[in-house]
């Protein structure tokens, strides 16, 4: 009987200006997943553009670190959970590689952000999925970033097997709030990849000029000239 492989997009759908913001996740050949985000270069949490990730043993895991992640300040809202065509052959390692180009890539409003690198990295899983109701054809591919330039249209766009929805922070002591932080925030750098084998980064032939699958870029600028630009 063959394993059931799933992906998964998590969204905010408030950050920024209401534009919404996505996470990803995939499946390793032994049940575990691998999730992560790109949350910009003014989230001076994680990597030079935003960048973490981690390994986690459960479905159920992911979505706890997801609706955690509030206490690093890059609350997420909900998560699709897509389930790979039985006629597509998944890749974890090539997303894997994937991930560590994405991880070295600068950040770009346009281009290079949250949904670009998401879709970079689960296209390199598996570039079909199944929709509700069985093999949709076109509806079960991935939608392109130039097609849904807001991550929400393309975080609505993908055609999720089932939808989860994230238990929101309540309203609680400024004390309070800050201790949950440090323990939200010391049980999420628990997870931060200590046990992933790094493996040489990949640039996806899409991104490459010139290939026949290349996808332009879109031109956009850097998050911090935007910021002195005043779009945020």
């Amino acid at each position: 009987m063959t394993a059931i492989v799933r992906a998964l997009v998590a969204v905010c759908r408030h950050r920024p200006f209401n534009f919404g913001h996505v996470g990803w996740g995939y499946q390793h050949a032994d049940g575990r997943w691998r999730i992560g985000a790109v949350e910009g270069v003014r989230w001076r949490a994680g990597n030079h553009n935003g960048f973490w990730d981690a390994r986690v043993d459960t479905l159920d895991h992911a979505l706890q670190v997801f609706a955690g992640m509030h206490a690093q300040r890059a609350e997420y809202d909900a998560v699709k959970v897509l389930r790979v065509r039985d006629t597509v052959s998944p890749s974890p390692h090539f997303a894997d590689e994937v991930v560590e180009w994405v991880r070295q890539e600068p950040y770009r409003v346009i281009d290079r952000n949250c949904m670009d690198s998401a879709y970079d990295i689960l296209r390199a899983f598996a570039a079909g999925y199944r929709g509700p109701g069985g093999d949709l054809g076109g509806l079960g591919v991935l939608p392109k970033p130039e097609d849904r330039w807001l991550p929400n249209q393309w975080y609505d766009a993908l055609p999720a097997e089932q939808e989860h929805m994230l238990p929101q922070p309540a309203a609680v002591s400024a004390k309070a709030a800050t201790a949950r932080r440090s323990a939200d925030a010391a049980a999420i750098e628990a997870l931060a990849c200590d046990d992933i084998e790094r493996c040489p980064p990949r640039t996806p032939s899409w991104r490459i000029p010139g290939h026949d699958d290349y996808i332009p870029p879109r031109h956009g600028p850097t998050e911090d000239e935007a910021a002195r630009r005043g779009m945020d």
